[in-house]
């Protein structure tokens, strides 16, 4: 009989750490923080030598332990470079969140300066510039680029003045 038939609760934990692995651990941003403080490998690949060697159900302990120690070592690496030591590390990722979709939303909406689409539907309220235009803005045919002083009827000067409709 096939080893991953054998075992297959096992061979599905292996396979879903190799696809971790492949995929999405390349397209993260990141590496693991136990790896880059203590260095060695990081907690995926910790946790797939200890399941191949000692099976799923004795490996899982040590898997929970290892993702604690790399809790702490994000901690620690966090203070380490300038972090505040008294944010709980939910109130961090609540705060990365919050910053993500800032992001998210600075690169959908872009900065009435760098808009290169043009397309303001939904950004007007995100852009200081723009919300003074109000609906006249929201609903413009023909001229939408900011940077060159109209949107629409909305004459906005430069791009550092204010708006006037």
């Amino acid at each position: 009989m096939p080893a991953f038939l054998a075992h297959p609760a096992q061979s599905t934990a292996l396979a879903a750490i190799g696809l971790y692995q492949r995929h999405l651990s390349p397209r993260k941003g990141f590496c693991c923080a136990h790896r880059v403080l203590h260095g060695g490998t990081g907690c995926s690949g910790y946790a797939k030598a200890q399941i191949r060697d000692l099976g799923l159900w004795r490996a899982l302990p040590l898997i929970r332990a290892r993702f604690a120690a790399c809790g702490e070592a994000a901690d620690t690496l966090y203070v380490q470079r300038g972090g505040d030591p008294a944010l709980s590390r939910r109130e961090r990722r609540a705060q990365a969140r919050a910053q993500r979709r800032r992001d998210r939303h600075k690169e959908r909406c872009c900065d009435a300066c760098e808009c290169g689409g043009y397309s303001l539907d939904g950004c007007i309220d995100a852009i200081p510039l723009l919300r003074a235009c109000g609906p006249a803005a929201r609903h413009a045919k023909g001229d939408l680029n900011p940077c060159d002083g109209d949107v629409g009827g909305c004459d906005c000067g430069d791009c550092a003045g204010g708006c006037a409709p």
